[in-house]
């Protein structure tokens, strides 16, 4: 698994409470809303598996450039290695 490319997991709950607060106001736009923190696919892999209890797999840390796709998709995937959004608009709006 992937352990150059980083993001900021969402839990399904701050999701959809954000998303009724947004609703219930007169904003527009288009909103990213993330929680806090980061990990790399590698890291969101190990804690996937250490919370269902999946035991017997084994997940090795690569780099991006190990896979045989990043030569032909470099420029797309480079977008992707350290894809963390901001919801800095959402958070100026609700302090």
């Amino acid at each position: 698994m992937v352990n150059d490319q980083v993001g900021s997991p969402t839990y399904i709950s701050d999701l959809a409470k954000a998303i009724s607060a947004l609703i219930s106001t007169n904003y527009y736009g288009i909103y990213h809303i993330t929680n806090s923190g980061e990990c790399s696919w590698y890291e969101f892999t190990k804690k996937i598996l250490e919370y269902t209890k999946i035991k017997n797999v084994k997940v090795t840390p690569i780099l991006t450039e190990e896979l045989n796709i990043f030569t032909l998709f470099s420029i797309m995937i480079f977008d992707f290695i350290f894809s963390l959004i901001t919801n800095i608009k959402l958070r100026i709006r609700n302090p």
